[in-house]
């Protein structure tokens, strides 16, 4: 439905798809379509379309949705700069909750828009109104920027850009009386690799499973989990209760216990630190 929303404005103008197909990819802020990081990390991305040919005038609307298998995504950016500022609302066209996308189930729905093939002026609708800039994507083009955050948990990772679409302005047009565009192809679609290493040594066993407490009585506090054989183990907690580690076993098991410190009737907020750099967290209460 959204998306019938950002394009009903230029079916009537869109033909038939020609021969120009958009090409895009997600990479690095520096171009990199694999890279490597931390648990946690901040990742700056972007999207590059070009179109594969110059046999029309330029890239007229697109649209895309983005996924990573990581976790949710934030909305994209707004660009703030032309030509991508001549796609954003009120120059040009986009979904209703804007260029950077709709966050559904976490995934980006519709990031992108369009220009202002129509010509429509301020007099009939408060957008799109701006003037249409001519051979967009002839050459390599940055789309869509934005950041999202790797998970916790060591491994590979995508982000994915899935549904492209795109209008180009025919070949030959001067505006007059509007800019005609057609549909265009969908080429190469490369995604970015993310891998998360955790601080060098994280092999994807590292788990804090559970914690929990025994009241009143022997006060204790019991927080376990699983790691390579070997690997240490801190587990720290808020309130007072300390800290205290572990290594674990020839099972992979860990265990911390905390006696003396535990207060009856106490929530504690409790971080596992892996000696790969993994940090997991969990929270227990002490219920009397």
């Amino acid at each position: 439905m959204k998306r019938v929303m950002m394009t009903a404005a230029f079916c009537l103008i869109a033909g038939s798809a020609g021969a120009t197909d958009l090409n895009v990819s997600a990479t690095d802020l520096s171009g990199n379509s694999s890279i490597t990081v931390q648990p946690g990390a901040t990742v700056n991305y972007k999207v590059t379309g070009a179109l594969s040919d110059t046999l029309n005038e330029g890239l007229a609307l697109f649209g895309l949705d983005l996924d990573f298998e990581g976790g949710a995504l934030a909305q994209a950016d707004t660009p703030t700069q032309n030509p991508m500022l001549n796609f954003t609302r009120n120059a040009g066209i986009t979904n209703p909750d804007g260029y950077g996308g709709t966050i559904i189930n976490g995934d980006l729905v519709q990031v992108g828009g369009g220009q202002n093939t129509i010509k429509n002026f301020a007099e009939n609708a408060d957008f799109p109104i701006g003037t249409v800039i001519t051979n967009v994507a002839h050459t390599a083009q940055v789309l869509v920027t934005g950041s999202l955050t790797a998970p916790n948990k060591p491994g590979t990772y995508r982000l994915l850009i899935k549904n492209v679409f795109a209008n180009v302005i025919k070949d030959g047009e001067t505006g007059n009386p509007f800019w005609a565009t057609e549909a265009a192809g969908v080429g190469n679609v490369s995604h970015l690799t993310i891998l998360v290493e955790g601080g060098g040594g994280c092999d994807g066993n590292e788990k804090f499973k559970s914690a929990a407490c025994k009241c009143p009585g022997k006060r204790k506090l019991i927080a376990k989990g699983e790691a390579t054989a070997g690997q240490t183990v801190q587990v720290s907690g808020d309130n007072g209760l300390g800290s205290g580690s572990d290594v674990a076993n020839t099972r992979n098991k860990w265990k911390v216990v905390f006696k003396s410190t535990v207060t009856c009737g106490t929530t504690y907020a409790l971080t596992a630190t892996f000696d790969c750099g993994l940090t997991e967290g969990k929270s227990v209460t002490c219920d009397p």
